[in-house]
């Protein structure tokens, strides 16, 4: 599976009837720009002139699935999103796309990230500063964390004197733990 930063992808991919339905016959990853969160159901996409729906529990790839919160999905609107089309349903002429980001970022997981070790250099982007570290996505949106003790071996008030978000870099993994976490430095590079 390639490597791509959701945040980086700057068009959509081209949607037509065709290449929706081999998109789903292969589990193709595609990208779109959500275009409306409908409060407590999920995000609502345009694929070429046709309607598409994620529900809320197929927004993000979690292993603590309780602690996905709305504001999170709602952070979506307006922005590219990865996903895989999961199912299709026609109404007379009509035809309706049921699509998951979750198991985009589950394929990628399992092709990608079961695969790295500590020490490994990846790419990623920087996708929200806080006190604490930067969040990264590593592709696909999926999130690492690059806490600050790990950003420069001197001594930093706060991630955003080394990084911006939208800043692509290389990290090395410091560290995976068994719920799939990831945890990045920057200092060792």
């Amino acid at each position: 599976m390639e490597y791509m930063q959701e945040m980086n992808v700057a068009t959509a991919s081209v949607f037509t009837l065709e290449s929706l339905f081999d998109a789903y016959q292969n589990h193709t990853v595609l990208f779109a720009k959500a275009l409306v969160y409908d409060r407590g159901k999920g995000l609502k996409f345009n694929l070429g002139g046709y309607e598409a729906f994620m529900p809320n529990c197929e927004v993000y790839l979690s292993f603590e699935e309780d602690n996905i919160k709305e504001a999170a999905i709602a952070t979506r609107v307006n922005k590219m999103v990865c996903f895989i089309v999961t199912e299709i349903t026609q109404n007379g002429a009509e035809y309706y796309f049921e699509i998951s980001r979750k198991k985009a970022q589950q394929q990628f997981f399992d092709s990608y990230i079961t695969t790295l070790q500590n020490g490994d250099i990846i790419p990623c982007c920087i996708t929200h500063i806080d006190r604490f570290g930067a969040f990264c996505d590593i592709g696909y949106g999926i999130s690492a964390l690059l806490p600050i003790d790990f950003v420069s071996v001197s001594r930093i008030q706060s991630p955003a004197d080394r990084f911006f978000v939208g800043q692509n870099i290389y990290a090395c993994i410091k560290s995976i733990d068994d719920a799939g976490r990831i945890v990045l430095s920057h200092k060792e590079l």
